[in-house]
């Protein structure tokens, strides 16, 4: 993520390092009052919704709470929109999902907001 000199961006710690390279997020201090959280997700593919993706999906919700304020993750979830929403992820982190309508990868959305 990239701001403006002042702005202030404050990343977000994920409590496993291990999945470091699969969540990151930081906040910007701008934009609006209080600020926003951007993030990007990178879940396994060709696993669904397995215990590592779930616990991906665990690590990503308690690092959206540590800001206040709103926020958005990009990313290449390796799911479909309707499997994430099966999750009750979204009802977790109280998000919903913003996707297009044509394939992304391989004749499936997996790259969505």
């Amino acid at each position: 993520m990239a701001a403006s000199h002042g702005i202030g961006v404050t990343g977000a710690a994920n409590a496993s390092p291990a999945l470091d390279h699969r969540f990151a997020a930081a906040h910007i201090g701008g934009l609006v009052p209080g600020g926003f959280t951007l993030a990007s997700m990178w879940l396994r593919d060709s696993e669904g919704l397995s215990e590592e993706n779930l616990g991906i999906l665990r690590e990503a919700a308690i690092a959206l709470w540590q800001f206040k304020g709103p926020w958005g993750i990009g990313g290449d979830w390796n799911i479909t929109p309707e499997v994430l929403a099966s999750s009750k992820w979204l009802q977790v982190v109280k998000g919903h999902i913003v996707a297009p309508t044509a394939p992304t990868c391989n004749g499936s959305v997996y790259d969505f907001f």
